[in-house]
């Protein structure tokens, strides 16, 4: 092969790498909170670990009472919003409650619904999690290789200069696809 084909080679192959880190979902999600909330986003920032795996842990016990795919992910929406709820004082937690019922971003039937399974996760977050104050500022939750995987992004409301930077967490898989 010739110099100059292996040199076409080599940056071919180097686009080629380049094209496929830049459509990884850990950073699509790092470019989404960059461009969402006006933030730097770093993968693996925290010395807490991943919030991935954090979140995992909390919503075991929600994520073991499924029975579907579309129910894990049910779970794990509403830990996350249980996650966040957690961080907050009861008044400040009331208050965007209640702001969501006012956009209908979530109903009374809702809460009332699962004001008990809402009440136990905010008392997990605070009792067994509660030395972990990163609000979770975006995730998603993908099928990859018959598998659910998690990706979170998240800042430290305790440390201020933090605000600035986001941790974004590599890929943490919840539960096997049945």
């Amino acid at each position: 092969m010739s110099q100059k084909r292996k040199l076409k080679e080599a940056k071919r192959q180097k686009r080629k790498t380049k094209q496929a880190v830049s459509q990884a979902p850990e950073v699509k999600l790092q470019k989404r909170v960059t461009k969402k909330f006006g933030v730097k986003a770093r993968t693996n920032a925290s010395a807490l670990g991943k919030l991935s795996e954090a979140l995992t842990q909390f919503a075991a016990p929600l994520v073991r009472m499924t029975e579907n795919l579309d129910e894990q992910k049910g779970a794990l929406q509403f830990s996350v919003l249980c996650w966040n709820l957690g961080l907050l004082d009861d008044e400040k937690k009331n208050s965007l409650l209640q702001t969501l019922k006012e956009k209908g971003t979530v109903s009374d039937d809702h809460i009332e619904g699962a004001d008990s399974d809402l009440s136990m996760m905010i008392d997990r977050k605070r009792e067994k999690f509660g030395h972990d104050r990163r609000y979770i500022m975006d995730y998603e939750i993908q099928m990859q290789g018959g598998k659910l995987a998690l990706n979170v992004a998240g800042v430290n409301m305790d440390d201020a200069k933090q605000t600035e930077d986001a941790t974004v967490n590599e890929q943490e898989a919840v539960t096997e696809a049945e």
